[in-house]
């Protein structure tokens, strides 16, 4: 199983020249997530898949009341991108692009967290120079 959607990191959906942040939330292999900063009740609906040295992704997109669907299935090329395909009810179909957003104020967040599991005290807790760790994809065998 892989981890790709962590807390706290943004992530930018590109489709047809537009570009939307989103937050998503994993749990398992399973994800979720929402527009961020913008009116739009969406909702992301999706699933992580692994298997023969690959990881993808597939995901709805559904707007209550409307009727609005789109579809994308995508793959992971690099720790922090998928790019693939969509398709919605409106006509509309290409290519995407998901591209996370890593902020800063998320890493931080993320080295308190495992000083303190690691019963890290004092000056230790944050270094200057962040473990590679915090911009990659975790796998975790189940």
């Amino acid at each position: 199983m892989a981890i790709i959607f962590r807390s706290r990191r943004e992530w930018r959906i590109e489709r047809l020249g537009r570009i939307y942040s989103v937050d998503f939330v994993q749990e398992g292999t399973r994800f979720e997530g929402r527009y961020l900063g913008i009116d739009n009740s969406s909702v992301f609906k999706g699933e992580v898949l692994t298997g023969r040295g690959a990881i993808l992704v597939h995901f709805s997109q559904t707007t209550p009341g409307n009727g609005y669907c789109a579809v994308h299935a995508g793959k992971l090329v690099r720790s922090d991108r998928i790019e693939g395909y969509w398709y919605d009810t409106a006509g509309n179909s290409g290519k995407f692009t998901l591209t996370s957003a890593f902020e800063l104020s998320g890493a931080i967040e993320v080295a308190k967290e495992r000083a303190i599991a690691s019963h890290v005290t004092g000056e230790q807790q944050l270094h200057p120079n962040p473990p590679p760790l915090l911009a990659g994809v975790i796998k975790v065998e189940d």
